[in-house]
């Protein structure tokens, strides 16, 4: 009784050969940094068929040179923008190809097929002991290849489907909105990435830690006069709250310059911050407004963490 003890759970041991898909869902996906240009804001997170456990799927990623990579991009134009004709993916500055799911999907993947070497395997014993011999034979087998082809065959299909769903190449990024989404490329390396527009200029990019933007106040959707602002007036006492307020706001600064009759040039604010790389400058931020000699609003500039302008409204 003992030995089909021992050989039974065996057989269950074999069944777990296969692995179940576990999905990478990106929006769960604990981003380590956040980037910025002029144009998108944007995170990455390599190795994420590890980081979620599928640790087979990323041996297979890793044999085959493909690099599966989850992301969160927003689109800080006033345009609607489509993914592939419109948005480039450079990896160390040079542009790549992004790779359809049902590539992806036939090269990395459980092999199927493979699990029917299990049929013939078969359970052989007595259920009296040894003086009373009752020999048997259970096929075990059987059960084994079904349960393995099942899992894996479902667990490809899973893959398969995230990929499809969370593809961005036809994917529209509307203004201001964030989108999740999975890149598949190829690649040997953890190679730096970012994003640009096509035909436009985004200006440096820069980045926001994963623990800047945890105990921030500030954000690319709150720096900028927005429809909640009565004024211009009541923008600045907003803003000055939150610039207030933020552990990486290191001093800032309401500038109003007036010309020698009285009138107002322009005015805005300046902050020495943690955000992006340059801790030691000080830069515009947020919504200034220009005005003419006669002291008419002239334009309106809308300028990121690191004085660059990433929206111009001429009045």
């Amino acid at each position: 009784m003992k030995k089909v003890l021992v050989i039974l759970f065996s057989a269950i041991l074999l069944s777990g050969c296969a692995m179940r898909y576990h999905a990478i869902q990106p929006e769960s996906i604990p981003f380590e940094k956040k980037m910025s240009n002029q144009c998108l804001s944007y995170s990455y997170q390599y190795d994420v068929l590890e980081l979620v456990g599928n640790s087979r799927y990323a041996k297979k990623e890793h044999k085959k040179n493909f690099r599966v990579v989850a992301i969160e991009i927003t689109n800080l134009t006033d345009s609607p923008l489509i993914f592939s004709p419109d948005i480039k993916v450079l990896l160390s500055g040079n542009e790549v190809a992004l790779l359809d799911p049902y590539l992806v999907k036939s090269k990395i993947r459980q092999l199927v097929p493979i699990y029917l070497l299990y049929l013939p395997l078969s359970l052989y014993g007595n259920t009296n002991g040894e003086h009373n011999f009752q020999p048997f034979i259970f096929p075990i087998g059987i059960p084994i290849s079904i349960i393995n082809l099942s899992v894996s065959g479902f667990a490809n299909k899973n893959f398969k489907d995230e990929l499809i769903e969370y593809d961005l190449t036809k994917a529209v990024l509307n203004p201001h909105k964030k989108v999740y989404g999975i890149l598949c490329f190829y690649g040997s390396d953890n190679s730096p990435i970012t994003f640009s527009i096509r035909g436009s200029e985004c200006g440096e990019d820069y980045f926001l830690s994963k623990k800047q933007m945890k105990n921030s106040s500030l954000s690319e959707e709150n720096i900028y006069f927005n429809p909640s602002d009565n004024d211009y007036a009541s923008y600045v006492l907003r803003f000055e709250e939150l610039l207030k307020n933020d552990p990486n706001v290191i001093s800032y600064k309401y500038i109003e310059k007036s010309s020698y009759s009285g009138r107002i040039k322009y005015r805005g604010f300046k902050a020495n911050h943690r955000y992006g790389n340059e801790l030691n400058s000080t830069f515009r931020i947020g919504t200034w407004q220009y005005f003419d000699r006669n002291g008419n609003l002239e334009e309106t500039i809308d300028y990121d963490f690191n004085d660059n302008p990433v929206k111009v409204t001429k009045n």
